[in-house]
């Protein structure tokens, strides 16, 4: 019995990434409803394993569920960010420290990072905004991924999932993304150089200026 039960908490935290990831992604929304039937479905999983992984995005705050109506995708107010962003800020900055801490993880980080920033160069080139938004994601997501530490990959994705929620409440359109891609090439070019705490200031200051730049947004839609 207890065999299964793994097994079955298993299944729900790989669907959980995997929702977590579409997030990130751009293919589910602020606001969409997610319905068992499709999920389950699309994911070739049983309804329990779903309710399961639900449970684990909502206590993750990407989700929410509302008596009588269902699971949706979560939407944010200016009141939410800030300690979404402080959190990420701190975390972030700390796992870029931890890297470059290491040579094998560090020539992981930048790898990561240089195919992150030829993708969105890429895209920037042919005018294709989604995909940039995936790009500067990913070029955050080197951070988390490049200690081999599932336990960070799993917080950091889930706080850029939830940073997309964030931009994608706001309603802008992906070009926004513009202007983070060319810091992103920055704070690239200073890690090549060894100048790890100059990176690690300027994306402290790209997360603040993220935060209050949405947060205008949002009011504005307010």
């Amino acid at each position: 019995m207890q065999r299964h039960t793994t097994r079955a908490r298993t299944a729900a935290e790989a669907l959980s990434q995997n929702l977590s990831r579409s997030i990130l992604d751009g293919e589910l929304k602020p606001n969409q409803q997610l319905s068992e039937i499709a999920v389950s479905e699309k994911h070739g999983v049983s309804r329990n394993t779903l309710r399961e992984a639900f449970r684990l995005l909502i206590q993750d705050g990407l989700l929410v569920h509302y008596p009588n109506r269902g699971v949706f995708v979560r939407s944010f107010t200016p009141d939410d960010l800030h300690d979404l962003y402080q959190y990420r800020r701190v975390f972030e900055t700390a796992c870029l420290r931890e890297i470059f801490s290491r040579t094998d993880s560090a020539d992981r980080c930048l790898a990561a990072m240089r195919t992150a920033c030829e993708h969105a160069s890429t895209a920037i080139a042919v005018g294709d905004w989604d995909d940039v938004a995936i790009a500067n994601n990913r070029f955050h997501l080197a951070i988390f991924e490049s200690l081999e530490n599932e336990l960070m990959l799993h917080r950091g994705q889930n706080i850029l999932a939830l940073s997309r929620l964030v931009f994608m409440t706001s309603g802008q359109n992906e070009s926004v993304h513009g202007p983070f891609i060319k810091k992103n090439q920055v704070i690239l070019s200073l890690l090549e150089q060894g100048k790890v705490e100059e990176a690690v200031d300027l994306l402290s200051d790209y997360i603040d200026g993220s935060r209050d730049n949405m947060e205008k947004l949002l009011s504005n839609r307010a």
